[in-house]
């Protein structure tokens, strides 16, 4: 592989990172605001990107961002978390939003444990 292309597939590849740690810190932020403590697996390909408890719940939650014109569905990411396994009190969910914009396209609890 030429030099020129590895160069770019890595800078596009740092982007995306970049451009989802943003969302994440962002949903960090937010739940905190909340009350929340919140937990971020940085570097985890698991299902999940953050984990937020308070003395009465915990929710696991996945963050995507997009920034493209399409909207994604998350077909492969909603079938994933419907799977999951998740204590009694505790919520699954799927929160989205479009690079760059400031709120959530999608706040969705997949899965509610009682």
């Amino acid at each position: 592989m030429p030099v020129q292309v590895y160069k770019l597939i890595t800078r596009m590849a740092e982007t995306r990172y970049k451009r989802g740690r943003a969302s994440e810190y962002k949903a960090m932020h937010e739940l905190e605001a909340d009350g929340y403590t919140v937990a971020r697996m940085s570097g985890s390909h698991g299902t999940f990107d953050l984990i937020a408890w308070t003395e009465f719940e915990i929710r696991f939650i996945q963050i995507k961002s997009w920034s493209t014109s399409r909207k994604p569905t998350y077909r492969v990411e909603r079938a994933a978390i419907a799977l999951a396994k998740i204590p009694t009190n505790s919520s699954a969910e799927l929160w989205a939003r479009k690079h760059g914009q400031e709120g959530w396209d999608l706040r969705e609890i997949i899965q509610k444990a009682h």
